[in-house]
């Protein structure tokens, strides 16, 4: 089994530690069940990949968020800079771990 390297694995789950972050933010002031649901699944990404660090998991979870992204969540929630923040970083997660995964 291959894995990422420490620093790459410190990498991801800071950019999805920041997202969950970003998304609690803006639950502060506004509750739509769409960040809600955003919330839940930007939490369970954070709690895999704190469990996870092999090649083959984290292109499970990049299918996942990829999936998610543009399936659900590449919607306008806010015409804030924390939205805009929130789509950046799952498609910073996608060219990342894209990127690791070579």
């Amino acid at each position: 089994m291959e894995y990422i390297t420490v620093i790459q694995h410190k990498e991801l789950t800071e950019i999805l530690d920041e997202l969950v972050k970003i998304i609690a933010d803006m639950r502060m002031h506004n509750n739509d069940v769409t960040l809600y649901n955003n919330y839940i699944e930007a939490k369970e990404w954070l709690d895999f990949l704190i469990a996870h660090n092999s090649k083959e998991s984290i292109k499970s979870l990049e299918t996942e968020i990829s999936n998610r992204l543009f399936l659900c969540f590449d919607v306008q929630i806010e015409n804030t800079k924390m939205d805009t923040r929130r789509t950046e970083l799952m498609k910073t997660f996608i060219r990342k771990a894209t990127e690791y995964l070579q």
